[in-house]
């Protein structure tokens, strides 16, 4: 029997810490963090690591004198360097102390994992070790919050499940479900999920929240057709992930109903199943406390149980849409009730004959809650000028001058990810210049434009075998600036390309999404 390779990890965010564990524990490794550099070198002191990954900037120690320390008692561990503020100093004085590796934040799980497997040997019996058991003791501790069709909540662990909510039809017809790698950050929005379907359509689930992945459902990627979609909001749970923003900032939000049910118990029995696919549910049992509901909570949506009010439901009802024109009100009634046609003329969202019998609640609450697909909003192309655009510099709010970087034409002017970006622009009403071309960018090029602007950010779509519109890396465009220019002065944004033509046509949240964090780097530098 051979023994577990061990890998040590350094660094003063427990998330990273984290991110290492969910990715190497997989593969056999066994895993030791701290997260104070000091508590490091003692465990280093007293057994031999296979490998030790290594952040740079750390309160109680530098990662460099850590690594002198280190030296003066192993001369041999070998060391990868995981940084942030990755710089020519650092960098060489690292190797001067026989550093392995020098890997610049944020990372990805196959970046972290090729390093580790240069220097450390994986026998091909634990390479095949067993995946983490998933959520064994997981928990809930709150109630869903969703975004689009993708849900999340939060664990009595800290720990958060994410997962889709998707119609009855759709989920049967999976043929592949696309899930995040263990490590991965995804930003809200992206992301987190893609579901084939046979007549060639892609389901893209974004993610809930900004994220770190620790655990994903490897059965329902292999099985993505199995009855766990039956029970979206637990069975149908696509990744264990832990929030990397204050809940405030996010916008995933409550599917809230008001449920109408002249029957007490009956009301209870319904509200209990409603709130098992997810929803935040309030119920009303007479005409006055389902209208006074309406008016002040503003539910999502309502469900009206038509048979428990009997000749007084069309009545309900009027006054229902009196109180808020345009509500969506679903009403659930037996087959051959006497007022159904009087309820259809009212142009009720769903009439429902079994609303909980055969889960055709799930077909109701997917409807009443996906997006609807925006309209074509492309401008027309004259063919006089170029639609690309290769650079757009602006003067931001704080008075920098900051430039984004899009060689190749993959940056649109007239629709898509460009367009949004520009409306965007125009809308902050902040000097811009733009330089359309679809010519590609050399590095004399990109650096000449860094030493005229603040920051520039290189926008690189590019095939990384990830979900198309993923955000694959941020990261520094080298390690190796040339002398007079800032060490940070480009930033480089790859992104995993769309599948065919435009390597930035994606769904509308994607595109949504990505223009809103280029518009968010372009005018928050300071």
């Amino acid at each position: 029997m051979t023994t577990k390779p061990t890998l040590l990890v350094v660094d003063d965010e427990e998330v990273v810490c984290l991110s290492c564990k969910a990715i190497f524990a997989p593969q056999g490794f066994e895993v030791e963090t701290v997260n104070d550099p000091r508590e490091g070198l003692a465990l280093a002191r007293g057994r031999h690591f296979s490998a030790i990954l290594l952040d740079i900037m750390m309160p109680q120690m530098t990662g460099i004198e850590f690594l002198e320390r280190l030296r003066e008692f192993d001369a041999t561990v070998p060391v990868i360097i995981i940084t942030g503020y990755a710089s020519v100093s650092s960098a060489a004085e690292a190797m001067r102390l026989h550093a392995s590796d020098y890997i610049p934040k944020p990372f990805t799980p196959d970046e972290l994992r090729q390093a580790v497997a240069r220097v450390v040997a994986l026998p091909r019996e634990r390479a095949a070790a067993a995946p983490v058991a998933a959520l064994a003791d997981w928990t809930p501790a709150g109630g869903c919050l969703f975004l689009d069709r993708a849900w999340r909540r939060l664990g009595a662990d800290g720990t958060v499940l994410a997962g889709a909510f998707l119609g009855r039809e759709e989920a049967k017809a999976i043929e592949r479900l696309r899930l995040p790698e263990v490590g991965d950050r995804v930003i809200e929005g992206l992301p987190l999920a893609e579901a084939a379907l046979p007549d060639g359509r892609r389901i893209v689930v974004p993610a809930p929240a900004t994220v770190t992945v620790v655990e994903t459902h490897a059965a329902l990627a292999e099985r993505p057709r199995a009855g766990a979609w039956s029970d979206p909001c637990e069975g149908a749970w696509l990744a264990r992930i832990r929030l990397d923003a204050p809940e405030g900032e996010l916008r995933a939000a409550p599917r809230r109903v008001l449920l109408v049910h002249a029957d007490a118990a009956r009301a209870d029995e319904q509200a209990g199943r409603l709130q098992r696919l997810g929803c935040e549910v309030e119920t009303a049992a007479s005409e006055a406390a389902a209208v006074a509901a309406v008016a002040t909570a503003s539910p999502g949506l309502v469900v009206l149980d038509g048979a428990s009010f009997g000749d007084a439901a069309p009545g309900l009802l009027d006054r229902l849409l009196a109180a808020a024109p345009g509500l969506r009100i679903v009403v659930a009634a037996p087959s051959a009730w006497p007022h159904e046609s009087a309820c259809r003329a009212r142009k009720v969202f769903y009439y429902a004959a079994e609303l909980f019998a055969d889960d055709e609640a799930i077909d109701i609450l997917d409807s009443a809650w996906r997006p609807a697909p925006p309209p074509a909003t492309a401008a027309p192309h004259t063919g006089l000028l170029p639609d690309a655009v290769r650079v757009l510099r602006i003067t931001n709010r704080h008075g920098r001058s900051v430039a984004l970087l899009a060689p190749n034409g993959v940056l649109h002017e007239r629709d898509g990810v460009g367009r949004l970006v520009l409306d965007g622009i125009r809308e902050l009403g902040v000097p811009a210049k733009i330089t359309l071309g679809s010519e590609g960018l050399s590095t004399l090029d990109i650096w000449r434009l860094a030493k005229e602007c603040d920051r520039g950010f290189l926008l690189m779509p590019q095939d990384s075998g990830r979900i198309p519109g993923t955000l694959v890396r941020e990261t520094l465009h080298t390690p190796w600036t040339p002398e007079g220019v800032a060490q940070d002065r480009i930033v480089t944004l790859v992104i995993q390309a769309a599948g065919q033509g435009d390597p930035l046509a994606f769904d509308p949240r994607t595109n949504e999404t990505l223009a809103d964090l280029l518009l968010d780097r372009l005018t928050a530098v300071a």
